[in-house]
């Protein structure tokens, strides 16, 4: 008798849910997407949810006090504003408000000797030295007396502080003679431009053979001189010395006779 009222009772509970909408999936393709929604600090109007703006303190430069510029939306202040401002000496240029110097450059060997009328191989070295990305323009050429004797061009893509070495090719004409000359690179960059130059001897003999020689500076010239000098002040000391020192010992032989 328990048992058939047990019975009876789990069949009255079990009736409504089986009566009863499915909650989920009356159809098996049916699918849902639960969604978190963002927890409402108050009321308002047009949905809302949690987050921070960003604040921008510019948009664009006359947006900073004076002095400052205007990047990634943020004022900065101003290290130059012209290359007047910078090391113009040892190649730095206002870039972006700051004095930089971009590219490394140095010349490093000609080949020599050389047939005039030919073309001659030189080795030139190169390193971008700031962030920078694309192509860089190298203009060449050998000068005299403001005279341009020779010239050449050449492109190079670059990075952010990449380095080259590079051998180009330069004509030498048939009819230059021997002297000193100005060997010049300018490199230029969007708007930079920046420039080096070794002064160089070329020394051609009849037969049109051009031997190529770096003339050093003149800072250098004036230290060996006086190396040079130095030198011979200390021989012309020692001989004197030695001198003496022989003549002292003569004297004391003599005098032991």
């Amino acid at each position: 008798m328990k048992k058939n009222l047990i019975w009876i009772l789990a069949l009255i509970l079990i009736i409504p849910f089986i009566n009863a909408d499915s909650t989920f999936f009356d159809n098996p393709d049916d699918f849902f997407i639960m969604e978190d929604f963002p927890s409402s600090g108050g009321s308002g109007s047009g949905g809302g949810g949690s987050g921070s703006a960003r604040i921008s303190e510019c948009s664009q430069d006359s947006e900073c006090p004076d002095g400052q510029y205007c990047l990634e939306n943020k004022c900065h202040s101003v290290e130059c504003l012209d290359d007047s401002s910078c090391n113009i000496e040892e190649g730095e240029v206002c870039w972006d408000y700051k004095c930089k110097k971009l590219f490394d450059i140095e010349i490093l060997e000609f080949e020599s000797p050389v047939k005039t009328g030919n073309f001659f191989n030189f080795k030139y070295f190169i390193k971008a030295v700031a962030e920078i990305k694309g192509d860089v323009e190298i203009n060449f050429w050998i000068q005299k007396n403001n005279s341009i004797i020779t010239s050449g061009k050449d492109t190079i893509y670059f990075e952010s502080y990449e380095e080259k070495t590079k051998i180009k090719e330069l004509f030498l004409p048939k009819n230059i003679a021997s002297g000193t000359y100005e060997f010049n690179i300018e490199i230029t960059y969007k708007t930079y431009t920046a420039q080096a130059h070794r002064t160089i001897w070329i020394d051609v003999d009849e037969e049109g053979i051009a031997k190529i020689y770096f003339v050093p500076p003149l800072s250098n010239l004036i230290m060996l001189g006086l190396i040079v000098l130095v030198i011979i002040l200390l021989a012309i000391i020692t001989i004197f010395y030695l001198k003496n020192l022989k003549n002292k010992t003569k004297k004391k032989s003599k005098r032991r006779k």
